[in-house]
């Protein structure tokens, strides 16, 4: 990382979280520090080295930085991806409420036919 040694002690900060000596025996105690290498498709090198020049920090840093982060993650995504799409799902579903009341409602006021009130429903509530 280069810079100052103000921009490196802000990096180090809140891009290094320092390891706790116990916290991973066994697999780097006994052959000191390992060397992990893993490949980026294009788009997400692209991606990463804007990423590093935006935050003034190398691809190294920054894809190291990623890694830590997403080992010491408190929750699961998958528990996150579950909840988004049981929002999605309910949302779809006053969707549907919303289109059967605002029908039940043209066509109770009297002015409006059967047939028209639910064209008008699909057509601008878009509901399939």
């Amino acid at each position: 990382m280069g810079g100052s040694p103000a921009r490196r002690a802000l990096l180090e900060r809140y891009f290094m979280p320092k390891r706790k000596p116990d916290s991973q025996p066994g697999l780097f105690d006994d052959r000191g520090p390992a060397t992990i290498g893993f490949r980026l498709d294009p788009d997400d090198g692209r991606a990463l080295t804007k990423r590093a020049e935006t935050l003034k920090a190398s691809v190294h840093e920054l894809a190291r930085h990623y890694v830590i982060l997403a080992l010491h993650e408190k929750g699961d995504r998958s528990d996150i991806q579950a909840a988004i799409l049981a929002l999605h799902k309910e949302m779809l579903e006053m969707r549907k409420d919303m289109a059967v009341s605002t029908e039940s409602l043209l066509t109770s006021a009297g002015k409006v036919e059967d047939d028209a009130a639910r064209e008008w429903v699909r057509e601008n509530l878009k509901i399939e």
